[in-house]
């Protein structure tokens, strides 16, 4: 009788999990070439320093938290280490402060670059969103190579997007944990019987 009141209790938790809808935030952004601003990156002893002054420019096709926005501003100084085994991967400890003209604001955070030829690439985390973002470099100059305060490259921002990161829903989690205890159940009455 006990087990058939837990089975019934356990379905039941599973139906009302089953009906509710699974809801994940989806949120992109695109970010067009900025219309003002500088990226300098300078040497500084193989720890080439990048520095972007005044970047702003259009924001389009925003859902999400990024829904509304139609312009963008980034600003700040970030200093990257080149990744062991890959002299075109860097890592970036600094601050980039990105802002939509939406109300979407805060600090980049998890920053890295991956250099390639005359591309570097630019991939951050803002509160729980993705920004990624294209800079075209002057003369491609391995960013690795800029040594000396005088070694600069000079970068341009081409494009860029932002988009949500994927997180696991709690009651997908819950209804996929009541039906391994409901078969764990039925297991455990056959293998007693």
């Amino acid at each position: 009788m006990r087990s058939a009141i837990l089975t019934i209790i356990v379905l039941t938790f599973a139906l009302a999990l089953s009906t509710t809808t699974a809801t994940a935030s989806t949120s992109t952004v695109t970010l067009s070439a900025p219309t003002t601003g500088t990226i300098t990156f300078a040497g500084n002893g193989g720890s080439p320093i990048m520095t972007v002054t005044g970047l702003s420019g259009v924001a389009f096709n925003g859902t999400g938290a990024f829904a509304g926005a139609t312009s963008f501003t980034l600003s700040g100084s970030v200093t990257f280490t080149v990744a062991p085994g890959d002299p075109d991967d860097y890592a970036g400890t600094g601050t980039l402060n990105f802002a939509l003209n939406n109300g979407f604001t805060g600090t980049l955070s998890n920053i890295t670059l991956d250099q390639t030829g005359q591309r570097a690439y630019l991939t951050a985390t803002l509160n729980g969103q993705t920004v990624s973002m294209i800079i075209d470099l002057q003369f491609g100059t391995p960013i690795s190579k800029l040594k000396g305060p005088h070694s600069t490259e000079l970068g341009t921002f081409s494009a860029g997007e932002g988009g949500t990161t994927v997180t696991p829903e709690p009651g997908t989690m819950l209804l996929f944990g009541s039906g391994l205890l409901l078969v764990a159940g039925v297991l455990r009455r056959r293998i007693i019987a």
